[in-house]
């Protein structure tokens, strides 16, 4: 922290004045603008929080799935939606009012969606990225293995293995043999 702040002036501590009643309701409407749907999209968005894994059939029947549902979106039920069901609901059926208000309640512009193509090239570069990353911690660890490995074997394997695909499979006669001692 530079002299610049003080312990007074930080963001995030002391009372907020702005969280009251009348904010709370605000959030709650935005949060029921996105997903106080009508029942066929509700029927739609439950089996996908189920498809997804966020919620379990085998623990929640479709009757108190709904309840569960329709409970989210009400102050008086200790159920709430979590985070990462939000965002899913959000991105999996465009409902981003909840979104927007948060924008405008922290005075940020809504944002544009990207084009195809802008979205295409960004994955592509998280991709390039992912890739040098794992170069990065491959040659790191064949570094490290290389100080440890006095007899070179594990070199020759990687020397062996690098330009062929992913085997899943042993060879026969080693699937046979005592796997306690198991070496690579």
């Amino acid at each position: 922290m530079g002299p610049e702040h003080t312990s007074n002036d930080r963001k995030g501590q002391g009372s907020a004045t702005w969280v009251d009643n009348a904010w709370m309701q605000g959030a709650l409407n935005a949060l029921r603008d996105a997903f106080d749907v009508d029942s066929e999209l509700k029927a739609q968005m439950i089996e996908f929080l189920f498809e997804s894994g966020f919620w379990d059939k085998e623990k929640l029947d479709y009757d108190s799935a709904v309840t569960k549902f329709n409970g989210n979106l009400n102050p008086g039920k200790p159920t709430r939606f979590t985070n990462a069901e939000i965002w899913a609901l959000t991105k999996q059926f465009e409902r981003y009012s909840y979104l927007y208000a948060m924008l405008d309640d922290m005075g940020f512009e809504r944002p544009r969606r990207k084009s195809s193509q802008a979205r295409i090239q960004d994955l592509l570069e998280q991709i390039v990225e992912a890739n040098q990353a794992h170069e990065r911690i491959t040659h790191r660890c064949l570094s490290e293995l290389s100080k440890i490995d006095t007899t070179g074997r594990v070199m020759r394997i990687h020397a062996s293995i690098r330009d062929k695909s992913a085997q899943f499979s042993m060879p026969r006669e080693e699937a046979e043999g005592d796997f306690t001692g198991m070496q690579f």
